[in-house]
Order: C-alpha cells, then sequence, then structure tokens
C-alpha cells in the first residue's frame, strides 16, 4: 500500500475566477446610445472630452467632475478617456508658438483626471 504524502506536500487547489466588464464608446452628454448600452448589459463606459469653442476648457476640474458624475447617474461606470482633445494635442504635436500653454494644460488635464 502507497503511503499518503505528508500534508505540505498537497498541492492546494485554487479557482481561478475572471471577470468580465462589457463596455462602451459612448458620447460624453447622455443620448439614445446610453440606453441602448445599457439595455444591452455594459456597465463601463469609454468617453472622449468635448473638444470645442462653445465648451469648458477640457482640462478643467469640474467639467471633468460633471462627466463622470452624469456616466454614475446613468448607471455607467466611467473608466477610460480615450484621446487628448485636438485643441490640446496638435500645438503640442507641430511645436505652435503656443506648445508650451498647451503642454501646462496637458498636465493639468492628467493631474485632474486623477
Amino acid at each position: 500500500m502507497a503511503a499518503h504524502p505528508p500534508e505540505i506536500c498537497r498541492k492546494e487547489e485554487t479557482e481561478m475566477r475572471w471577470q468580465m466588464t462589457l463596455a462602451d464608446m459612448l458620447p460624453p452628454a447622455p443620448t439614445d446610445l446610453w440606453t441602448l448600452a445599457r439595455q444591452a448589459g455594459v456597465t463601463a463606459a469609454v468617453t472622449s472630452l468635448p473638444d470645442s469653442p462653445n465648451d469648458p476648457p477640457p482640462w478643467d476640474y469640474m467639467q471633468l467632475m460633471m462627466i463622470k458624475e452624469r456616466f454614475h447617474d446613468a448607471g455607467l461606470d466611467l473608466q477610460v478617456i480615450e484621446s487628448a482633445p485636438f485643441s490640446l494635442i496638435e500645438p503640442i504635436k507641430v511645436a505652435a508658438p503656443d506648445r508650451e500653454e498647451k503642454l501646462e494644460r496637458f498636465c493639468e488635464l492628467i493631474e485632474n483626471m486623477g
């Protein structure tokens, strides 16, 4: 009869659990897409920042908080802000005269996103 291995030699079996989050790229303001996404089981969101002359500056902390709260109020977890706003990134890329100012604002955006 074979001897049983000592307790310290037994391999513990651990169960690996995977968790999948369903996310969608959604506009920063509520639309019918938000409703459809929630109906399809989407719980997380990816968005871009509004970037037009009529919008608050994209680096503005309160603007970022309002966007996050809108998603939260709709039952969506804003997990990703994708792409730097064109008004910030383009002057940096082409070394425009206002490049340094835009770099400072871009750093402020990153800080305010947390």
